[in-house]
């Protein structure tokens, strides 16, 4: 084992502890971690980012989707079969 697969082997130890640290102690902001462990901002997000901590859902909410209004252009008065079409008029 040379010297660079012993880093990349201790500093993946490290973030799989400070990652556990992280998920055990949610109620613990990035700078009180920063002061425990001595390490910096940086490091945080990267371990955050590489282990999903603290992830949320984005785009729309399925409760959002279910009390929208439709669009205009989804009620238009089209049904298939008919002729006229389904653009909808300014």
């Amino acid at each position: 084992m040379n010297l660079r697969e012993k880093l990349d082997q201790v500093r993946i130890s490290f973030d799989t502890q400070l990652a556990e640290v992280l998920l055990g102690r949610l109620d613990l902001t990035h700078a009180q971690v920063k002061k425990a462990f001595g390490i910096s901002e940086k490091v945080i997000r990267r371990v955050t980012k590489q282990f999903n901590v603290g992830a949320r859902k984005r785009g729309p909410k399925r409760r959002n989707l279910l009390n929208a209004e439709r669009p205009q252009f989804l009620t238009s008065s089209w049904e298939p079969g008919s002729t006229k079409s389904a653009r909808v008029e300014k």
